[in-house]
């Protein structure tokens, strides 16, 4: 571990040190906007909020690094009613990029561990609701300037964008799904766009859906990709896993291709029968055989 120490920012008030660094990662204590050279708080919360930037800045430099490199703050504020002049300033020092636009290695343990450790909020993923006017949904997405603004900056910061007009949303709400298709299918879209939103945060949140169809309810599931066949089972009761046996599975795709008519699946073959190490897939429309 080695401890920072430098005149450019204000000295400890406590028993601790200005900032350490452990295994490449730099640690600084907190900053108030107190003049290293006079010891000195500036009047405003703007002259304040920059005075505490160069203080750590001050500490990052001496560490051999610098803001661009920052993957986490916490920010203190006496008046909430300050933030927007705070933030102002804020984003003129931290100007990196956040954390989810790294290419993480998921199988290095030690980079797993540390962002396990840091908890980053800018590590969370994110998803962009860009509100479109209807006339856009007929002639075209590309033609409103802001979509592309917004597509630019979630592809710089590793996030996403779904187009989606809340009017029309608004106006499908409470049709058929015949009536809705029929709607859609006359503006020229294919699915609505809060179809296309929950499709999205499921995909960018690692989820799937898998299906049981009994006489009482059809009901989806919701579980994490990679989920094997015990452990989804295990999602309706925790005795359908302890006592899992097989699980006998047919595709919606295929069962949509045939009118959803089990016997004529089943007479094609199919319906596959899986054992533990099955890997579900979404769709899965799923009978579970189970003893305990």
């Amino acid at each position: 571990m080695k401890l920072i120490d430098t005149k450019n920012a204000p000295g400890a008030i406590g028993p601790y040190v200005q900032g350490y660094v452990v295994n490449n990662i730099v640690y600084t204590s907190g900053q108030i906007p107190v003049n290293p050279t006079d010891g000195t708080v500036p009047e405003g919360i703007a002259a304040q909020a920059e005075q505490s930037c160069k203080n750590v800045g001050a500490i990052l430099a001496e560490a051999g690094s610098d803001l661009k490199n920052v993957i986490k703050t916490t920010c203190f504020l006496a008046d909430m009613g300050d933030f927007a002049a705070f933030n102002e300033v804020y984003a003129r020092y931290f100007t990196g990029k956040p954390a989810r636009s790294f290419d993480f290695d998921e199988g290095d343990a030690e980079q797993q561990a540390v962002l396990h450790e840091m908890g980053l909020l800018s590590a969370k993923p994110v998803l962009y609701a860009c509100n479109v006017g209807e006339d856009d949904l007929m002639e075209g997405i590309e033609n409103n300037k802001y979509v592309p603004l917004v597509a630019a900056r979630a592809k710089e910061e590793g996030a996403r964008y779904i187009p989606i007009c809340a009017k029309t949303e608004e106006d499908i709400a409470d049709y058929s799904p015949e009536e809705k298709k029929a709607f859609l299918a006359e503006m020229g879209i294919e699915a609505s766009g809060l179809d296309n939103l929950i499709t999205a945060s499921y995909d960018l949140l690692g989820l799937i859906s898998f299906l049981t169809d009994g006489k009482k309810e059809c009901r989806a599931w919701t579980i994490r990709k990679g989920t094997k066949a015990p452990q989804a089972a295990g999602k309706i009761h925790s005795d359908f896993e302890r006592g899992f046996i097989r699980a006998s599975v047919i595709g919606y795709g295929d069962l949509e291709a045939n009118n959803f008519d089990y016997a004529a699946v089943k007479a094609k073959g199919l319906q596959r029968t899986e054992g533990k190490e099955y890997v579900v897939k979404d769709g899965d429309v799923i009978e579970f055989l189970f003893n305990v």
